[in-house]
């Protein structure tokens, strides 16, 4: 048996996502970890859950139905679960198989029959590599916490899911501390080529400052007139 939840595979969300046709797929793997597995047996039923299931893992089989192929969901998934490893787990093995899983966003390839101690080791490795690839997108922005793969911003006084454009807009005048981001320079480096008007960019900074006035004491987005925009400590800034 591996370890519980509080061992080497504590993660924030504690349980994985079987998609496999197979029930006692779900059950060996939930066997091997030690942990919750949430199984699914099509992509149709998948679908209609995967927007509210946050895994800390997905393993994915290949050939769930003669109309079905798990490949088929893995984009979507790598979307949806940016933070989380994707193993395609399956018995044809063929190298284009391989390929064509890995290019389609899975991070491993996992043969049948399952054996226990490859598959831990292997998800053991896809879970470091993640960690570090996750390190690098949580920023701090005085008291906020900013994580660029989940879109989340929190500090003590809450949390609040954002959209990828905030983030964007938040890590250039984060990249900026103690300069004056110019109101052409945030658009470019946010939009790139896409055209986007003054009345556009005040009604996205409207809609960030409503976030950092929300969880922040120690920071505000300010305008400067004719030129663009700042961070800038509060009064009550310590």
């Amino acid at each position: 048996m591996s370890q519980s939840p509080s061992g080497k595979f504590a993660e924030e969300h504690n349980y994985a996502v079987v998609l496999d046709d197979d029930p006692m797929v779900a059950q060996v793997i939930e066997r091997i970890l030690d942990m919750p597995v949430r199984a699914f047996f099509s992509t149709q039923d998948l679908r209609k859950s995967f927007g509210d299931l946050q895994p800390f893992a997905a393993f994915i089989d290949i050939h769930l139905s003669p109309e079905e192929n798990g490949l088929d969901m893995l984009q979507e998934l790598r979307g949806q679960w940016g933070h989380c490893p994707l193993v395609v787990i399956t018995a044809d093995n063929t190298e284009d198989h391989i390929a064509t899983a890995l290019s389609c966003g899975a991070d491993d390839f996992i043969p049948k029959p399952i054996r226990p101690k490859e598959l831990e080791s292997r998800l053991q490795l896809r879970l470091k590599d993640f960690a570090k690839k996750n390190s690098a997108d949580i920023f701090q922005l005085h008291d906020l916490t900013v994580d660029r793969l989940r879109r989340v911003v929190k500090s003590d006084r809450g949390i609040r899911y954002v959209t990828p454009m905030d983030i964007n807009i938040l890590t250039v005048l984060k990249n900026n501390l103690g300069k004056q981001v110019k109101r052409e320079d945030l658009k470019s480096e946010c939009w790139g080529s896409i055209s986007v008007t003054d009345n556009a960019l005040n009604r996205k900074l409207h809609e960030i400052r409503g976030v950092v006035t929300e969880l922040s004491s120690k920071f505000e987005i300010k305008t400067i007139y004719g030129v663009g925009f700042t961070i800038a400590e509060t009064s009550g800034a310590s």
